[in-house]
């Protein structure tokens, strides 16, 4: 379940390893950094980390696109596999036998099923149709994998005998992680001075997530409020939080977007946040300030409501923001928002209700027009100020 942890269990195993001289690779799949981390750059990624991480490593691998320097572009996920990993890692293992870890965190967020159906496969151990436990790796090589249960990525690891799973959800691990959530939000609300008692009763009603546990650490906080102290918060948590566990996120971020949107401003503000919002979710590449104010600028008028509504300042309704965005600081920085899960509350109307923001669809009508009528304003002949036409683009020094 998305919130529990796993990224965090990931990092902290990389930072572990990479102090102690075992981190071959981490590789982080991000559904907001989808040109960076794309499932055909996966093992090539971490077959150009495990070079940088041994010498000889390198050297096999160097002779290994030497001897086929069509291996350098291949996006044949099974040829990377078998002849940028295996290969080289063989050749160097005869000599290396310290031990090397490769993280692979976020699975889940690495697209469609069908995008990573061959990395599984190859994962699982299965080429050619065949079935077979993963012998091709030697045994000082280990892969640590994060992941939501997704169907197709249990269907793919749950029987492999070389496979071995932790569910974060269950005992022994759920007394552990509730422990930490305890300390978690001690050091959060230090300041505040809630005692041991409170803490453990928000760490129970945390059930495991410790994105919730940073939320409501956020919310009882309240930054971007004065009108209610950090105890009366405290009580309209505890006396108001549900019992299902998936709806503890859609509770707190609802909590934290009524507190800052003004109840008198409510429904001309939602309206903004959502039209913000929605470009930030849907778009496939993150948007910084200064992109934003620029599309909705442009941006047609998609309903009556919209009509009707103010022009948008993308500074007052990204500013309270901070608890759930990164980015918003400045004007250049992509934003982005903290964690996946906010993502999925805000395109799920039954979770969401007024703070719902839709799909692509609206959305990249709106960008479409907004990007057609940037370019017919601003695209004119030799936008770059060259001095020939003539020169080809690695001549201009400086041109991307």
């Amino acid at each position: 379940m998305a919130g529990t942890g796993k990224s965090t269990v990931a990092h902290t195993v990389a930072n572990w390893s990479d102090e102690h001289g075992s981190l071959g690779s981490c590789f982080c799949f991000d559904r907001t950094r989808e040109r960076e981390r794309l499932p055909q750059k996966l093992f090539t990624t971490i077959a150009r980390d495990l070079a940088d991480h041994d010498p000889l490593l390198r050297r096999a691998l160097a002779s290994a696109v030497r001897d086929n320097n069509e291996l350098k572009h291949t996006v044949d996920i099974k040829r990377q596999w078998n002849q940028l990993l295996l290969g080289p890692i063989n050749i160097a293992s005869k000599v290396v036998e310290a031990p090397i870890l490769i993280i692979v965190d976020a699975l889940d967020e690495s697209g469609e099923s069908d995008t990573r159906e061959q990395i599984l496969h190859l994962l699982a151990g299965e080429q050619d149709g065949s079935s077979k436990p993963m012998t091709g790796m030697p045994p000082n090589i280990r892969i640590l994998i994060t992941s939501c249960p997704l169907e197709d990525i249990y269907d793919a690891l749950h029987s492999p005998s070389h496979v071995r799973h932790v569910n974060l959800d269950e005992s022994p691990w759920s007394d552990a992680i509730e422990r930490d959530i305890e300390r978690y939000i001690s050091v959060r609300l230090k300041e505040l001075q809630f005692n041991d008692h409170e803490c453990k009763a928000l760490a129970k009603h945390a059930d495991g997530l410790f994105e919730w546990a940073r939320l409501v650490c956020e919310y009882i906080k309240g930054r971007n409020k004065v009108r209610q102290n950090p105890r009366v918060r405290f009580e309209s948590v505890i006396s108001d939080v549900p019992a299902k566990r998936t709806r503890l996120l859609a509770f707190m971020y609802k909590r934290i977007l009524a507190d800052v949107i003004p109840e008198d401003e409510r429904q001309e503000t939602t309206l903004m946040f959502c039209i913000v919002m929605d470009l930030i979710v849907n778009v496939l590449e993150p948007l910084s300030k200064t992109s934003l104010a620029a599309i909705l600028c442009h941006s047609p008028r998609t309903d009556d409501r919209d009509q009707g509504r103010q022009e948008i300042d993308v500074e007052f309704i990204l500013t309270p923001l901070g608890a759930l965005l990164t980015g918003i600081t400045d004007n250049q920085t992509p934003i982005r928002p903290l964690h996946a899960s906010l993502d999925d509350f805000l395109t799920d109307r039954d979770r969401s209700d007024e703070f719902f923001v839709g799909g692509p669809e609206v959305h990249h009508c709106r960008l479409a027009f907004a990007s057609l009528h940037i370019m017919k304003g601003q695209l004119c002949f030799n936008v770059c100020h060259l001095e020939s036409s003539y020169l080809s683009n690695s001549d201009v020094i400086g041109l991307e």
